[in-house]
């Protein structure tokens, strides 16, 4: 009898195991993001690149584990469900830490994995607007009583009751404090168990590197990689811009320098054909921003506006200054830009930041520069200062190590370096009479970040693509501004 069973041919359910089991494969991959990234490539959007397909997976993964949670707490309650949930994510972690060089698909990818996701309790954010936000909460905590020491605690519990998932874009930290306030907000964030995805510039370990009283910073660095999955875009020398690999796709007409003397009356030509008025015939705005201060915008008008770069580079406005602009106006002209420097390092910050904000809300930008004919020639001058500036600074602190000549001073307070706010105190030397901080490499590598970013997004803001989203992006009515 045993002999019979052995020797007959297998039953057919039991010969149809590996088509069964080939089907589950293409269904578990089949995730929603998968889908969707694979529709940009067959519609001819995008490009096919592997290590974005293997990120679309490991999102996908994600998307599974959050689809498990919401299936077991509508069965048994969001307690016992979130209680269970933590056995879903035993093997993925709290999210997700995406790195890698500028427009190799970091955003592009978070941005499918936050569309596709089946929640209404998930977040999109910048990360300036969320340091902005945290701080702006924990004074109205600390205004109502709470002590100081709770408020990221209390924070993190804030936003734990608005989002099961929040999406940080352009994850970086160029401060202690903000360091040591974000572990106790995102150690918050897990314990509540809230899915955290962010994109980076830099991998974990070179967040805040070489910067000042860097060990305190340690302990946050652990705790992204040990709650989340770390995963290099850039992996493989996949460095590739794919902002930059299209430049006949560039749209005409939106970059004007003023090389071409007519290049003043060619951007007025075009705030008349986007505004439906010249700019003699419109009425100016004043901009409310925030903490009370106004910006005046001399020529706005059916959600257009130009500016004078002096007037929003030259300035102290920040990252929330720029929100305002970017949340009232579908397009902004931008008038006489400079070659960008070291020199000017303040007002190349601020620009980085005013370009940063209108890519985030999909804003129509045209530009008019006095001397630079593309993104490429208004960053030439920096590039080659700071990594100059980069290379000496790198050398000096190898030679300090050489000679462990390090030397700490007890002047305490801030000081401005690079248009970065750091802290005074701790300085060293190479023994050659050359004196530098401690964070000025790290400030310079920051920088360095920014400009290419910024670089690569003021190629995209000129495409084709981009200018016909940004053309039908919403833009919701404000009532932050009043007519002079």
């Amino acid at each position: 009898m045993l002999l019979a069973v052995v020797g007959r041919q297998p039953c057919q359910s039991v010969r149809r195991v590996p088509e069964i089991m080939e089907k589950q494969q293409r269904r578990r991959l089949s995730s929603p993001v998968e889908v969707a990234y694979k529709k940009l490539i067959s519609d001819g959007e995008i490009q096919h690149d592997e290590r974005q397909l293997k990120l679309a997976q490991e999102l996908g993964k994600l998307q599974s584990s959050l689809d498990a949670r919401h299936r077991t707490s509508r069965f048994v309650g969001p307690v016992l469900g979130g209680m269970l949930s933590s056995a879903f994510r035993a093997r993925g972690g709290y999210g997700m830490y995406i790195y890698g060089s500028v427009g190799v698909g970091k955003s592009l990818l978070m941005d499918l994995f936050f569309q596709t996701l089946q929640t209404s309790r998930k977040r999109r954010v910048h990360f300036h607007s969320f340091m902005l936000e945290m701080h702006r909460k924990a004074h109205l905590l600390r205004s109502n009583g709470n002590f100081l020491r709770e408020t990221p605690r209390l924070i993190g519990e804030l936003l734990a009751t608005e989002a099961d998932v929040i999406c940080f874009d352009e994850f970086q930290v160029t401060d202690v404090a903000d360091a040591m306030i974000l572990r106790v907000v995102f150690e918050t964030l897990f314990k509540k168990n809230v899915f955290l995805i962010a994109t980076s510039n830099r991998p974990p370990d070179d967040l805040y590197s070489h910067g000042i009283n860097r060990d305190l910073f340690l302990p946050f660095i652990e705790l992204i990689k040990k709650k989340c999955l770390v995963f290099d875009l850039s992996a493989g020398n996949n460095s590739t811009d794919y902002r930059l690999l299209h430049p006949s796709s560039f749209h005409k007409q939106i970059w004007f320098c003023s090389q071409d003397p007519s290049a003043h009356e060619k951007l007025a030509r075009k705030f008349r054909d986007l505004a439906g008025k010249t700019l003699h015939e419109t009425e100016g705005v004043q901009l409310r921003l925030v903490l009370g201060s106004e910006l005046r915008v001399v020529h706005a008008h059916n959600g257009v506006a130009i500016i004078d770069f002096k007037d929003v580079c030259a300035r102290a406005l920040g990252s929330s200054d720029y929100l305002a602009l970017a949340e009232n106006f579908h397009t902004i002209m931008i008038k006489d830009i400079p070659t960008l420097s070291l020199e000017n390092h303040d007002q190349t910050r601020r620009f980085i930041m005013l370009i940063d904000e209108l890519y985030e809300h999909r804003c129509r930008l045209i530009v008019s520069t006095l001397m630079a004919l593309n993104p490429v020639e208004l960053f030439a001058q920096l590039r080659h200062s700071t990594t100059q500036k980069e290379q000496e600074a790198a050398d000096l602190e190898r030679q300090r190590k050489a000679r462990e000549e390090v030397h700490h001073e007890d002047e305490e307070g801030t000081t401005e370096k690079l248009g970065f706010t750091i802290k005074k105190g701790h300085h060293m030397t190479a023994g050659l009479g050359d004196i530098i901080e401690v964070d000025e490499l790290s400030a310079l590598r920051d920088l360095i970040f920014a400009f290419s970013r910024c670089e690569s997004r003021l190629c995209e803001m000129q495409t084709l693509p981009y200018q016909q989203v940004a053309v039908t992006h919403p833009k919701v009515e404000q009532a932050s501004y009043v007519s002079l």
